[in-house]
C-alpha cells in the first residue's frame, strides 16, 4: 500500500464539490463529508484525503494508503472532476 501525489484542481465551485461528495460515496463507498479531512472504504483498503477551499475555489485531493498503481487513482479522481491533469 502506498501514497499518490496530492492533486489540486482550481476553479471547483461547491456545486461541483457536492457532486464528487456523491460520487465517491455511489461509486467508491467512501464517505466525504465536509470540506476537508479523510476517509477510507469500508475495509480500509484505500483512503483519501481531501481539502477544499471555497473561497479559493480550490480542491485539494491525495490518495493514501492504496494498493492501486498511482496513475490509475489520478485517471479516476481526474474523471470525477471531468478534467485532465
Amino acid at each position: 500500500m502506498g501514497n499518490c501525489a496530492a492533486i489540486q484542481y482550481q476553479g471547483v465551485p461547491r456545486a461541483r464539490f457536492s457532486c464528487l461528495q456523491q460520487a465517491a460515496e455511489q461509486q467508491l463507498n467512501i464517505a466525504i463529508g465536509g470540506d476537508a479531512g479523510s476517509a477510507s472504504d469500508p475495509g480500509g483498503d484505500n483512503t483519501v484525503t481531501w481539502d477544499f477551499d471555497e473561497a479559493a475555489s480550490v480542491l485539494t485531493l491525495q490518495a493514501v494508503n492504496t494498493g492501486y498503481p498511482c496513475f490509475l487513482v489520478k485517471q479516476k479522481l481526474n474523471s470525477f472532476m471531468g478534467t485532465r491533469q
